[in-house]
């Protein structure tokens, strides 16, 4: 009786990620290149993970560490196009959805983004970061309010950048 033995191996990578979903918003803004800027250029590079906001405003791209940034796109109430809209998220950690709107952008600059609520006046029981304030209008109440201060902050920052063209 003979006994063989055949010796094999092979070795298999596997890449694990998790994606996040989440909305483009100053209303719906469509057609948005989104990406997650891992070096604070403030562009989505090629090498950068990116996606387009759909006609709602959503997306869903691969988690990594940085900024989820916004650039363009069009305001779906107003059909205006955005050329020169840029809005951020500043990445702090996974979650499932997350809302990129001008009030996560001003909260990317701050010292302490936790502090946004209190230096806008928003209410403290919404969470900006993963909060739909388009989905939430009509209330006559908070989710208004954080509504229009998005609307505000936008229409100053979007003057801006017209007028400095």
């Amino acid at each position: 009786m003979y006994w063989c033995w055949w010796h094999r191996s092979a070795s298999v990578t596997v890449e694990g990620y998790r994606e996040t979903d989440g909305v483009v918003v100053d209303g719906y803004i469509s057609g948005a290149e989104v990406c997650i800027d891992e070096d604070e250029s403030w562009t989505c590079d090629a090498n950068e993970n990116s996606t387009t906001s759909d006609n709602e405003g959503k997306f869903t791209i691969r988690y990594a560490n940085g900024n989820l940034v916004s650039i363009g796109g069009t305001d779906l109430d107003s059909q205006t196009l955005l050329d020169n809209l840029l809005i951020t998220h500043k990445l702090t950690g996974h979650s499932d959805f997350k809302a990129v709107t001008p009030v996560t952008s001003v909260a990317a600059f701050m010292e302490d983004a936790s502090l946004v609520n209190a230096a806008l006046g928003i209410d403290s029981s919404i969470d900006v970061f993963t909060f739909d304030p388009v989905a939430n209008k009509g209330d006559g109440g908070i989710n208004d309010y954080l509504y229009e201060k998005g609307n505000q902050l936008n229409g100053s920052g979007f003057c801006s950048a017209e007028h400095n063209q």
